[in-house]
């Protein structure tokens, strides 16, 4: 062998040793604050290339001379197996919105409220969906979408996954609470909003009732922080518009009455959240049990609970 062959074939040996070391090397994904930070770094250099329509309709409204703040309201973001705002969430839309209003000043945030709606340009969504079994450690997945109010188009979208490192999935106080997995059309319609790639239409169903949702959210907000009574006449609100009959909203309802004291409005509100469960076909009920058994909880406040969730189905008439 000539001294140029072996020294090509030196060469060679030192490639593939590289590559071997290379697979060996842990490949789990980053931790949970990076990976959240690469996943709005790409949605926004995806809003960088928005289809051409889109640009003309934001010129349009730009003043002359200065550069157009993009107004987006966000719909709480949401963990995908269970369809709740939890600790986990809170922080991933916290550190999604930091990162876009420090690195990016041209977006502003504005409160998810109807009124506000028609202000803002782009509702912003969010997701956090566990990852079986790829990896050596826990791992989640982020994924992101910036829609287009007006016509209801995902401008951007973008993913990642991330390790789990010990985040708290405690759901909020109102999740917590709700006897229901609050998982209905949509929900589901979220999810799909936010796995929509860019350039595709969000999903219509959920596209419909972004208002109504911007009520519930509310309703939700007053819960949480226990004003009860006016979380009430909230929920009652959202129920008498046309889109909102929704799980969320008669769970709200069951539980304020529960919190108020109000025995029979809650367990009618409580049969309402069951026939919507049965015209779903699916309705995730949480049974409580107590700490370190078996047995369910007598008591009416949760202390543990273990969710079931099966097809739920009407019962068969009998035949007269």
């Amino acid at each position: 062998m000539s001294a140029a062959a072996r020294g090509l074939h030196g060469l060679f040996v030192v490639i593939a040793a590289s590559l071997l070391l290379a697979a060996c090397i842990d490949t789990d994904p980053p931790p949970f604050e990076r990976a959240a930070s690469d996943a709005t770094d790409e949605l926004v250099a995806q809003t960088r290339k928005l289809p051409a329509f889109l640009v003309k309709l934001e010129a349009s409204i730009r003043k002359p001379g200065s550069e157009a703040r993009k107004a987006v309201v966000i719909d709480p973001m949401l963990d995908t197996t269970t369809g709740q705002q939890t600790i986990a969430t809170t922080a991933l839309e916290k550190r999604v919105t930091g990162r876009m209003t420090l690195k990016f000043d041209q977006w502003e945030f504005l409160p998810f409220l109807a009124p506000n709606l028609s202000r803002a340009k782009y509702l912003l969504t969010g997701t956090l969906t566990r990852v079986p079994g790829q990896h050596a450690k826990k791992v989640l997945r982020i994924d992101l979408a910036l829609t287009e109010l007006k016509t209801g188009i995902v401008v951007a979208q973008a993913s990642s996954l991330a390790r789990e490192d010990g985040l708290d999935h405690t759901p909020l106080r109102y999740y917590k609470d709700s006897p229901v997995l609050i998982k209905d059309k949509v929900i589901e319609g979220y999810n799909r909003t936010t796995l929509t790639a860019a350039g595709g239409k969000a999903d219509s169903y959920y596209m419909q009732r972004v208002a109504a949702a911007a009520l519930i959210q509310e309703a939700t907000t007053l819960y949480n922080a226990e004003r009860y009574q006016e979380a009430l006449g909230q929920y009652k609100n959202v129920l008498s518009t046309p889109e909102g009959e929704q799980l969320r909203t008669l769970s709200g309802l069951y539980i304020t009455n529960v919190k108020l004291g109000r025995t029979a409005d809650a367990e009618k509100a409580f049969a309402k959240v069951v026939a919507l469960g049965f015209a779903y076909n699916e309705l995730g009920v949480k049974f409580l049990f107590n700490p370190g058994s078996t047995e369910f909880r007598r008591s009416a406040a949760p202390i543990r609970c273990g969710c079931a969730r099966s097809r739920a189905k009407a019962p068969t008439p009998v035949p007269a």
